[in-house]
C-alpha cells in the first residue's frame, strides 16, 4: 500500500520491521476472517446447484481474465523484480520512479500517451492535501491535536497505540488511507516529542506506529469511501444490477469485519507491548 510506502520512509522502516510486526497480525486476521466466513456465512448458504457449478468454475479459469500471455508475464516478472528491489534497496521514491519508467518503456507507449492516463484531479488533491497539512502544523492545529491525545492517554504506550488505532481506524472510514496518513505524520512526530515515554526510543513507539499501521488499513472497511475496492464494487455492482450490494449492506459488512479486526488489533497491541516491555 502507498501508506506503508509512506510511513516507512518517513520511520525508517525496513522490510524486516514488517515482517517481524505486521506480518504475524496479518496472518493472524487473515485466518480468523476466513474461519468466520466458513462458519458464520458460507455453512448457512445452501449448496449451490450442480449447474452453478459449472459456471463458477468457469469464471474462476485463468484464461477469462489473462487476454495476453506475454504481457502477463512480463508485468508479472517485472512486479516481482520491483517487489525484490523495495526490499533490497532502501530508498523506495527511488524505486518506484524506475519501476514506472521500465514498465512504461515495456508498454512502448509515449509519454503524451501515458501523461494523458493520468488522474491529475488526484494529484491536485494531493498536492493541495499537504499544503494544507503543512500550514495546520505552522499554526499549531496539529500540536493541538497532539496535546489532546497525550492528555487521554496519560503517557502510557499501550493505552497511546489503542487511541491511536481507534482515531485513525475513524478518520480513515471517512477518509481514504492516504490522506489520512498525510494528516497523521506530523500529529504523531508531535506527540512523539512532548511524551518521552511514548517516543524516546524505537521499542516505545512501535506500538503507536503498529497502531497507526492497523487503523489506516482497518478503518478504510468502515464505510465504502474509505475503501477504492469497495466504491469499484459498489459501481460494478450498479451497472449490472446485482441485488443486495448496496451502499447499506456493504457499510453493515464493512462495519462487522471492521470491530472484528480492531479487537484483534488491540490485542496484538497488547501482546507486543507486553513484549517489548512497554505496556
Amino acid at each position: 500500500n502507498s501508506q506503508n510506502i509512506i510511513i516507512a520512509a518517513d520511520y525508517g522502516l525496513d522490510v524486516a520491521w514488517f515482517a517481524t510486526y505486521l506480518f504475524p497480525i496479518m496472518i493472524l486476521s487473515m485466518l480468523v476472517v476466513i474461519a468466520y466466513i466458513d462458519f458464520f456465512e458460507i455453512r448457512k448458504q445452501a449448496p449451490p446447484a450442480e449447474e452453478f457449478k459449472d459456471v463458477l468454475l468457469k469464471v474462476l479459469r485463468p484464461t477469462l481474465v489473462i487476454i495476453n500471455n506475454k504481457k502477463f508475464i512480463i508485468a508479472s516478472v517485472s512486479f516481482m523484480c520491483i517487489v525484490a528491489c523495495l526490499i533490497i534497496i532502501p530508498c523506495t521514491y527511488i524505486v518506484a520512479l524506475v519501476g514506472a519508467v521500465v514498465l512504461s518503456i515495456l508498454e512502448r507507449e509515449s509519454l503524451a500517451t501515458i501523461f494523458k492516463k493520468v488522474d491529475w484531479g488526484t494529484v491536485s488533491f494531493f498536492v493541495t492535501l499537504f499544503l494544507l497539512t503543512g500550514c495546520m502544523d505552522i499554526n499549531g492545529t496539529m500540536t493541538a491535536i497532539s496535546e489532546l491525545v497525550m492528555n487521554v492517554t496519560t503517557g502510557n504506550p499501550f493505552i497511546a497505540s489503542v487511541v491511536i488505532l481507534v482515531i485513525s481506524s475513524v478518520v480513515t472510514s471517512a477518509l481514504s488511507p492516504n490522506p489520512a496518513t498525510v494528516f497523521f505524520l506530523p500529529v504523531f512526530k508531535d506527540l512523539f516529542g512532548m511524551m518521552p515515554t511514548i517516543g524516546a526510543t524505537m521499542a516505545t513507539r512501535t506500538p503507536s506506529i503498529i497502531a497507526f499501521f492497523l487503523g489506516l488499513n482497518i478503518g478504510g472497511n468502515f464505510l465504502p469511501q474509505g475503501a477504492p475496492p469497495y466504491v469499484v464494487t459498489l459501481s460494478i455492482a450498479e451497472k449490472i444490477k446485482v441485488e443486495g450490494v448496496t451502499f447499506k449492506s456493504m457499510t453493515r459488512v464493512g462495519i462487522k469485519f471492521s470491530l472484528l479486526h480492531m479487537l484483534l488489533g488491540i490485542a496484538f497491541l497488547a501482546l507486543v507491548s507486553a513484549v517489548l516491555g512497554v505496556a
